[in-house]
């Protein structure tokens, strides 16, 4: 069984994670107008469509945290919030 976001954690998850709503509907596949609608909960999505952006979310979080780890490691201090 996968896990699929309840659409108002959405936004909360992108928030916390301190990515754009840009960029998780460019690596998501969904539009930044429907993701927009969904943060907002004006729209629903298909399930499908919501683990989309929920993996698109993990996968940029987790790519963050590497890029500030490696960040660190030469001394160079990057938030991890924005």
């Amino acid at each position: 069984m996968s896990y699929e976001p309840l659409p108002e954690q959405v936004r909360q998850r992108r928030l916390i994670a301190g990515i754009s709503l840009d960029l998780v509907a460019q690596h998501s596949g969904v539009s930044r107008c429907s993701l927009s609608l969904v943060e907002r909960g004006l729209i629903t999505l298909p399930a499908d469509k919501l683990k989309r952006i929920s993996d698109a979310i993990n996968e940029l979080s987790a790519k963050r945290l590497l890029v500030a780890n490696y960040a660190s490691e030469v001394g160079w201090p990057m938030p991890l919030r924005s």
